[in-house]
């Protein structure tokens, strides 16, 4: 009986009948073929990092995730996964050795490698250690949003604009923009551009990158206007013509409302009238 208990290879148990084993025994067994696997999927993923270190096959490039997955009937992406996790593992020595030595699963090891680092790596690890499998993926995505925050932090106090004159007397403009503000500056482009399409050059000649540096130009010469001119000159024409009209003619109203072209300007019959023309 004692004989029949053991999990080793034996003539006691037929490896393909598991039917006559004792329940106890079916789970040494499984406790046995899991440490296994554990130990197949490490020397699968030394291995693959070897082969992903190498040049290649006969002086070729050796697209491994591609043969894998052509070769043993694996999707692409999961072979892919699996060269990844074993790339990463040569900078993670830490999860390294404890993928080594069983305690911990691959799944475990492929979700920890997709954020940890040289800085984080003994953190994880001992989380890891004690979690679930659905643990390590919900503390995996917690790492990914505080590194998601920490790039946006990062994002924000790197953006800048600088400008400085060059030796031909040209200004040289430089920006770092966040996504936000790029996608305004887009815009802004475009709008301009477009605004600019009935005067631009329609021979099509004109270098885009010129032109966009005029068009650019002319909306900063906008900002420039005071709202007080904005609001006098309507859309900013260069040329005005301003009439003047007394109050009595304007409200005793004017019997003869006749207008007639003397030397191109305006004039009202039946009343004092003038005009001027003013020009930039």
């Amino acid at each position: 009986m004692a004989e029949a208990a053991r999990v080793s290879p034996d003539t006691t148990y037929p490896c393909d009948d598991y039917s006559r084993y004792r329940l106890i025994d079916l789970f040494k067994e499984l406790r046995l073929l899991m440490v296994q696997r554990h130990t197949l999927e490490y020397r699968l993923s030394t291995v693959l990092r070897e082969l992903d270190q190498r040049d290649g096959l006969d002086g070729r490039p050796l697209h491994l995730a591609s043969w894998i997955a052509h070769q043993f009937g694996v999707g692409y992406g999961a072979a892919r996964e699996k060269v990844r996790t074993a790339r990463a593992l040569g900078s993670l020595p830490l999860i390294d050795a404890a993928f080594r030595e069983g305690k911990l699963s691959y799944s475990k090891v492929r979700a920890l490698t997709r954020v940890a680092n040289s800085e984080n790596e003994a953190e994880l690890l001992n989380a890891a250690v004690r979690a679930s499998t659905d643990g390590v993926e919900r503390l995996v995505r917690l790492a990914k949003q505080r590194e998601r925050m920490s790039d946006v932090q990062a994002m924000l106090e790197a953006r800048s604009l600088t400008y400085a004159w060059d030796d031909d007397g040209s200004l040289v403009v430089k920006a770092r923009l966040t996504p936000e503000q790029g996608a305004i500056w887009i815009k802004a482009f475009e709008k301009a551009e477009s605004g600019c399409d009935a005067g631009g050059d329609s021979s099509g000649n004109e270098d885009f990158a010129a032109r966009r540096a005029d068009v650019m130009t002319e909306a900063f010469r906008e900002t420039l206007t005071e709202p007080s001119d904005i609001k006098a000159t309507g859309s900013g024409d260069r040329y005005q013509v301003v009439v003047h009209v007394s109050a009595e003619t304007f409200c005793a109203g004017v019997a003869a409302e006749t207008f007639s072209d003397t030397d191109g300007l305006p004039t009202i019959e039946g009343g004092a009238a003038s005009a001027s023309r003013d020009g930039p």
